[in-house]
């Protein structure tokens, strides 16, 4: 049994892919927007997906295969986690890196953001993988990441390039 439950759009000039995997899927469930152009999209946050993830049976003992299709740091980084979330500021990361003279406020804040984002992805994994450790039989759980940004590493930019994809 096979399910796919995204927080990505169904379909759009960024979806096509996943899209053609999805639509062969048992269980197909979708709780962001229809297309990429859709700002109701950035409405979402990824733990839209955990009610939906609790409903899989992960305990019996038929084989099952799920994807559950984050956002993660897609799009607006502040977007991206609830601000009950924040867990970084502009500040913080502007301490922590003093001599990084490329970083004004903006592009702190942006950094920050970023953080925020990833710490909220984890949070999240940290759910559903010890929903999945608890499983009374042998179960596999992968994550996978379909790219980095690079944000204000070591310049005025923002974005990916080869160094995030290594």
């Amino acid at each position: 049994y096979t399910s796919w439950i995204s927080n990505q759009e169904k379909y759009g000039i960024y979806a096509n892919i996943s899209y053609a995997v999805a639509c062969h899927a048992d269980n197909t469930q979708y709780v962001g927007a229809t297309n990429c152009e859709e700002q109701y999209m950035l409405l979402h946050c990824d733990e839209d997906l955990l009610p939906i993830y609790s409903q899989l049976n992960l305990e019996d003992e038929e084989p099952d295969f799920a994807v559950i299709h984050f956002i993660g740091s897609h799009s607006c980084y502040a977007h991206r986690y609830p601000k009950t979330f924040t867990r970084f500021t502009a500040a913080d990361v502007k301490a922590t890196f003093p001599d990084a003279t490329y970083l004004d406020d903006f592009a702190a804040q942006v950094v920050a953001d970023y953080n925020n984002s990833l710490a909220y992805t984890d949070s999240l994994l940290k759910i559903m993988v010890n929903r999945v450790a608890a499983c009374p039989q042998p179960t596999v759980f992968v994550y996978f990441s379909d790219h980095g940004s690079s944000v204000y590493r070591d310049s005025y930019y923002d974005g990916r390039d080869r160094q995030c994809a290594h």
